[in-house]
C-alpha cells in the first residue's frame, strides 16, 4: 500500500471483482484513491490482488464460503419463491469489528455484503464504533426485510411482513423481524444510505425505514478510460462476429433470472424478425446451448468475457439491449454508453437517468417485448448513428465520470465527518 493521504476510507464488499455491485465498488475505490483519499477493502472473497483488499477473517474463510452456499441453496430451494432473492441473517459472523482496519478508518462505506458476509448484527457492531457510515445502495436490501428487489410488493414502505419472496400470509414472518432489528440499529446508529440512482434513494426516503436514516443520491463512477470507443469492424474481427449485419448485444451474469427480462427480449426479437430479418444477437455470460435453436435469429453465445474482450463486445455492437424488469443502475448500460453504443431498454428503475431517450438511446414501456422491439428498430435504423454514439458517451463524461463522483463522495465525507446534515446541499451544491 502506497502513503496514505486525504479521509481514510474502508470499504465493505462480499467480493472485490465478482458482480456488478463489486466492480462498482472497486471503480469508487480506485476513483477517490485517485483524488488523494486512502482507501482499503475488506472483502468475504478477494480475487483481485490489491494489496489494499483483505478478507475479512482468514481463520474460518473456507468454512464461511462453503456454508454461504450452503445456505443459499437451502433457502432458494426451499424458502425463496421463484424469481424472488431473499437474504436472511447469516449462519456464521464474521467479527468484522475487531478488525484494526476499522479502527484504522475515518469513514466506512459499505456496499453489497450479502452472501453470508454482514448481517444485522455486523450492521450494529460497525455502527457502534461512531464513525461516519455511508451504504451505498446497489438494490433494496438495506431498507427492505430481506429482499434485494421488490417486485410488486410495496411491503417495505411499512414494516414488512407477509413477504411474497417467502410465500407468507403472516404478518410476524422473517421479513418482519429483520425489519424489526434494523429499525432498531438504524435509531441507535443513524447512517447515510447513498443511492447509486435518484430512483433508488427515493424509494429510500419512502420506505419505512427513511424515517431513522439520511439519503443522497451518490451515481456510480464509470472507467471512462478503459471503456471507449473503438473501430466496430476490428472488435467483430476480434470475437469472430459477422462484418455485414446488425449486431444487438445482450449480457447478464444469469440470464434465468426473471427480473433480467430475457422472456421479454425473446418476445422483442419474434417482432422484430419479422421487419428486421438480418438481426443477429450477441449473448454474453451464462447461458444454454439450446437457446440458439429457440431464438428467432441467429444468436452468438460467447460466454463469460475479460473485460477487454466485452469491451469489444459493446464495440461490435450497433445497439446493447437492457431487457431488465427491475434495476437500479446497470453497470452494462454505463460500460455500452462508454463505448459510444446507444443502449435500448424499458423505462424502469434508474435507467432514464442513463438513457436518454432519443438522444442517446430509446426506451420502452415497462415489460411491453412489441414495444422494445420498436425501441431496437428506431436504433438500428437512426439517420445520424455518429450523433447518436457521440451523445451516448458525452452523457457519461458528463454525469459519471469518475472524477465527478469522487469530487461528490468526497464533499459527503467531509460533512459527515463536519457534523453537517444537510448532506444533499453539500454534496451538489443546491
Amino acid at each position: 500500500m502506497g502513503p496514505e493521504t486525504g479521509i481514510k476510507v474502508l470499504q465493505l464488499s462480499t467480493s472485490d471483482r465478482s458482480g456488478g455491485a463489486a466492480l462498482a465498488c472497486m471503480r469508487l475505490a480506485e476513483a477517490l484513491q485517485s483524488n488523494g483519499h486512502s482507501v482499503r477493502m475488506l472483502v468475504q472473497e478477494k480475487r483481485s490482488q490489491a494489496d489494499w483488499v483483505q478478507t475479512a477473517s482468514t481463520t474460518h474463510a473456507h468454512v464461511s464460503k462453503y456454508l454461504k452456499h450452503v445456505e443459499y441453496a437451502v433457502s432458494n430451494r426451499f424458502k425463496v419463491r421463484k424469481g424472488y432473492q431473499f437474504a436472511s441473517e447469516p449462519w456464521l459472523a464474521h467479527p468484522i469489528a475487531r478488525h484494526p482496519w476499522l479502527e484504522w478508518a475515518d469513514v466506512i462505506n459499505i456496499h453489497w455484503v450479502q452472501h453470508g458476509f454482514l448481517g444485522i448484527r455486523e450492521w450494529a457492531q460497525i455502527g457502534a464504533l461512531g464513525k461516519p457510515v455511508i451504504w451505498h445502495l446497489h438494490d433494496f436490501r438495506p431498507f427492505t426485510g430481506g429482499c434485494h428487489y421488490p417486485g410488486n410488493c410495496r411491503n417495505y414502505l411499512q414494516t414488512c411482513g407477509r413477504c411474497p419472496a417467502l410465500r407468507s400470509s403472516s404478518a410476524d414472518d422473517e421479513s418482519a423481524g429483520q425489519w424489526q432489528q434494523q429499525s432498531i440499529v438504524f435509531q441507535r446508529y443513524p447512517m447515510v444510505l447513498a443511492g447509486a440512482s435518484a430512483w433508488i434513494t427515493r424509494e429510500a426516503q419512502r420506505s419505512g425505514l427513511g424515517a431513522w436514516v439520511r439519503t443522497v443520491h451518490m451515481p456510480n463512477p464509470m472507467d471512462t478510460g478503459q471503456y471507449s470507443p473503438g473501430p466496430r469492424a476490428v472488435s467483430r474481427a476480434a470475437l469472430g462476429l459477422p462484418q455485414d449485419v446488425p449486431l444487438l448485444l445482450f449480457a447478464s451474469m444469469n440470464a434465468a433470472d426473471e427480473r433480467k427480462g430475457f422472456r421479454q427480449l425473446i418476445e422483442a426479437l419474434n417482432h422484430l424478425s419479422r421487419s428486421n430479418p438480418r438481426v443477429e444477437l450477441i449473448v454474453v455470460g451464462k447461458s444454454k446451448p439450446e437457446w440458439a435453436h429457440s431464438l428467432p435469429c441467429r444468436a452468438h453465445l460467447l460466454g463469460s468475457l475479460s473485460p477487454d474482450r466485452m469491451i469489444d463486445a459493446y464495440r461490435a455492437a450497433d445497439v446493447f439491449v437492457l431487457p431488465s424488469l427491475e434495476d437500479n443502475l446497470p453497470n452494462t448500460v454505463l460500460e455500452s454508453m462508454a463505448c459510444g453504443t446507444p443502449v435500448a431498454a424499458f423505462r424502469i428503475g434508474g435507467i432514464p437517468e442513463m438513457v436518454q431517450d432519443p438522444d442517446n438511446g430509446a426506451l420502452a414501456q415497462a415489460g411491453d417485448g412489441a414495444d422494445l422491439a420498436r425501441a431496437i428498430a428506431a436504433l438500428i435504423h437512426h439517420p445520424n448513428p455518429g450523433v447518436l454514439a457521440g451523445n451516448a458517451r458525452a452523457w457519461v463524461d458528463a454525469h459519471f465520470h469518475p472524477d465527478l463522483v469522487a469530487r461528490r463522495y468526497t464533499r459527503l465525507m467531509q460533512a459527515l465527518l463536519n457534523g453537517e446534515t444537510d448532506l444533499e446541499s453539500k454534496v451538489y451544491g443546491s
